[in-house]
């Protein structure tokens, strides 16, 4: 291990206490003044400490008793990987999410780009299916997969558009592709594989009809010899 990836391994050790002490300023402490946050779940990127910080009081405030425990930590160059939990009772609104009263384990991912020993950027993945499910807004497995569980999720997914469910119903039954996956084609002619419309030969010529891709017959088409 380099002296690089050990500083590394101390910094992101010693902000651990102040995670669960919920010390905003003291994990700030540990930061650089250029911080970006990427929360890939969400898609969201928070930039700056002023920023990162109304997050992390966001997090304490929904989770009073929020604790952070640490399951793997790997060095490499100038970046850090880490495995980690995050518990607590869901007292507050956390994602928009309104408090339910229920205990929550977070597990999570982080890859952190470390510049001078702190950290410059985070890019950390949230088990958000699993979090869902503990707050009861979303069914488990052992729920969506039986009979009334699939009937359910097909009557939300057909609530939610009714016309794509429909038309990719009937793509099933065709045995085709779903809706939006087939070019048109225009009546009178098929489409070409370069977009134009492919006619017959005329009456005693000797070429071929120009040749369809195999995505838009569906088939694959020899040349005659």
């Amino acid at each position: 291990m380099s002296p690089t990836e050990q500083r590394n391994l101390d910094t992101m050790a010693a902000v651990v206490p102040f995670w669960n002490r919920h010390d905003v300023a003291g994990i700030l402490s540990h930061y650089d003044d250029e911080i970006t946050w990427h929360d890939m779940a969400l898609g969201r990127t928070h930039r700056g400490k002023a920023e990162v910080g109304a997050v992390l009081r966001m997090l304490f405030d929904a989770v009073p008793d929020l604790h952070l425990d640490l399951t793997t930590r790997v060095p490499h160059g100038d970046s850090v990987a880490e495995e980690y939990t995050l518990t607590g009772t869901h007292l507050g609104t956390l994602f928009g999410v309104p408090a339910t009263g229920r205990r929550l384990r977070i597990q999570a991912v982080s890859f952190v780009r470390m510049r001078n020993g702190r950290l410059a950027e985070d890019n950390f993945y949230v088990d958000v299916a699993g979090l869902l499910v503990q707050m009861g807004l979303f069914p488990p497995l052992s729920v969506t997969e039986t009979g009334w569980g699939r009937a359910g999720l097909q009557l939300a997914v057909f609530l939610r558009s009714p016309r794509r469910a429909l038309a990719t119903r009937r793509a099933r039954r065709r045995g085709g592709p779903g809706p939006g996956s087939l070019p048109a084609r225009a009546a009178g002619g098929s489409r070409s594989a370069t977009g134009g419309t492919a006619r017959p030969p005329a009456a005693g010529s000797r070429d071929p009809a120009p040749i369809r891709s195999q995505a838009d017959a569906g088939l694959t088409v020899r040349r005659p010899r």
